[in-house]
């Protein structure tokens, strides 16, 4: 059983699942900041009541399915309407990338839909390759990645894309 806490405004946790979000906003009502590394769980999850006071977060994910990924964070901003500033750092490998470039909306549909208050969007990606990759990722596509994110969000609030 969890205690509400109302001082805590800034939080950092390690690997956690939507149960444990949710237990989480619950028992701070006045958290301001949220950082989190999130783990694969079931997406049949139970409905939470909208915490007002989360302005920033940054969720760490290495799911390797991003549809599946997608949904999870989809799932995690629905209760946070009222977010300003949110950090995504996500993984893939290269030779996913290729097959994720032309269609990927990069999140931008989620935000349009869950983040109306939304200032500041960072993309982290994290580019996991094999020695024989290592030439793929060019200049020209780390320039064709970022224009894809720039024109999915479409300067609504300002948005970072990193490649590491």
């Amino acid at each position: 059983k969890w205690t509400q806490i109302s001082s805590l405004r800034i939080l950092k946790i390690g690997l956690i699942d939507f149960h444990v979000y949710k237990a989480i906003l619950s028992a701070c009502p006045n958290l301001y900041y949220l950082q989190l590394k999130m783990f694969q769980s079931y997406l049949k999850l139970s409905h939470i009541q909208t915490h007002s006071n989360l302005k920033k977060l940054e969720i760490y994910s290495e799911i390797s399915d991003w549809h599946y990924n997608d949904q999870l964070i989809d799932i995690f901003l629905g209760c946070v309407s009222n977010l300003e500033q949110l950090s995504i750092y996500r993984s893939i490998s290269i030779s996913k990338l290729v097959d994720l470039i032309p269609d990927y909306d990069w999140l931008a549909s989620i935000i349009a839909i869950r983040l109306p208050l939304l200032r500041y969007f960072i993309l982290c990606l994290h580019l996991e390759y094999h020695l024989e990759f290592i030439e793929f990722i060019s200049t020209e596509t780390r320039r064709q990645l970022r224009k894809f994110f720039l024109n999915a969000h479409k300067n609504r609030y300002q948005s970072r894309f990193i490649i590491k």
